[in-house]
């Protein structure tokens, strides 16, 4: 599953709240389904506005934030949200043309077996 969100700095704790709600519901929903699926949620949270704790996105659901860098000069406001965090290798990448955020490059990691 892959889910991009952005999470405008307009919203307060009702938007938290129902926020958290949804993925919460669609993620149990689809790992009810597919116990084995991989789930990569990205975007951006705006957590400094919003208020938006990590835990609340994380805790219930066996996610993990796997952003380690800025993407933004102000902080980390971008995640890459997944169950499988071993197979991931993220790089900052440049702004794009007037974008105050640096991308995200999220690469699989394979064995050399």
């Amino acid at each position: 599953m892959l889910c991009v969100v952005y999470h405008s700095t307009a919203n307060g704790q009702p938007e938290n709240v129902v926020l958290s709600n949804y993925i919460r519901s669609n993620l149990d929903s689809l790992l009810i389904k597919q116990p084995n699926a991989l789930v990569v949620i990205a975007g951006d949270f705006n957590p400094t506005s919003t208020g938006l704790k990590l835990k609340d996105l994380t805790q219930s659901n066996n996610l993990k934030q796997i952003v380690k860098f800025n993407t933004r000069k102000t902080g980390t406001l971008d995640r890459f949200l997944t169950n499988r965090p071993a197979i991931f290798q993220l790089f900052q990448l440049p702004k794009i043309a007037r974008s105050d955020h640096f991308m995200i490059l999220a690469k699989p990691i394979t064995s050399s077996a």
